[in-house]
């Protein structure tokens, strides 16, 4: 009997993790399945559920640092992707009088210059931040 409460236990986890996507579950998957084969020598069931805890908690100690480490993957999205991109400055920029517009991906953003530079209309700029929803751009030097 307690060996189905463990094959229940590793596929209400599998489906939790299925759905999360975000290992939240996996280390309870490992330490039911170590669960799972202890349970068919027959040893008791307060050992198991021990060892279910032990092994869910070592892998989640050992393996979730790990895991975080190499899977800072960030995408970029909304305002966020703009960082990098190239723009024209369609409003002249001038911090001093708190003015200035670019165009970048067929929007416009109110814009200001990274170091105070008065950037004219019809240049070049390159979005380096993002401060609320204006853009902190810096002028591309004309070659």
């Amino acid at each position: 009997m307690i060996t189905l409460l463990w094959i229940i236990t590793i596929v209400i986890f599998t489906v939790l993790e299925i759905i999360t996507a975000a290992l939240v579950s996996v280390w309870f998957i490992i330490g039911a399945i170590v669960a799972l084969i202890i349970s068919m020598f027959n040893i008791s069931t307060t050992t198991q559920i021990l060892v279910f805890l032990f092994v869910s908690l070592i892998t989640l100690i050992i393996f979730r640092p790990i895991y975080k480490k190499y899977s800072k993957k960030t995408v970029k999205t909304n305002i966020d992707a703009l960082i990098g991109e190239t723009a024209i400055v369609i409003d002249t920029i001038n911090n001093d009088k708190n003015m200035g517009y670019v165009k970048v991906l067929y929007q416009e953003w109110p814009a200001r210059s990274i170091d105070n530079t008065v950037i004219e209309k019809d240049d070049k700029v390159i979005i380096e931040s993002i401060k609320g929803i204006t853009l902190i751009v810096k002028q591309i030097e004309n070659k």
